[in-house]
Order: C-alpha cells, then sequence, then structure tokens
C-alpha cells in the first residue's frame, strides 16, 4: 500500500492514534538505522509540557522572587 493510499485513511485518525504512529514510524526508523537505543519505547509514556497552568507556575516564580529579594 502506497502512501498515497494511506493517507486519507490517517488523516481520520483521533489525535491520539496519530501519537502513536508517529512513535511507531519512529521506532521503525530506528531499528532500520540499526540504532541499539530505540528513541521511543512503546510501552513509555512521556510527561509533555503543556501552558495550560503556565500562570500558576509564573506566580509562583515571582512570589519566590520577591521573596528572595526582601530577605536579602
Amino acid at each position: 500500500m502506497s502512501l498515497t493510499e494511506l493517507e486519507p485513511m490517517l488523516r481520520t485518525l483521533p489525535r491520539a492514534e496519530k501519537f502513536q504512529l508517529v512513535q511507531l514510524l519512529v521506532n521503525e526508523l530506528a531499528r532500520d538505522e540499526d540504532t541499539a537505543v530505540q528513541i521511543i519505547k512503546e510501552t513509555e509514556a512521556f510527561a509533555v509540557w503543556t501552558p495550560l497552568h503556565a500562570h500558576a507556575a509564573a506566580e509562583s516564580l515571582l512570589l519566590a522572587l520577591e521573596t528572595e529579594q526582601t530577605s536579602a
């Protein structure tokens, strides 16, 4: 099956399955290159930073800096 035939089906995949597909392809490429270490293991999960709560982190950092300045 060619990429041209696969593309319409791949576009209909849910976002999570697209990421799984990317992981699978990266692993396949690593195996093809005889890489000793797999870049992404199929069973491994990784935390991904999201800006969803970045405002809370920025506020905590600002508070820590202000506290440091007043105690110095």
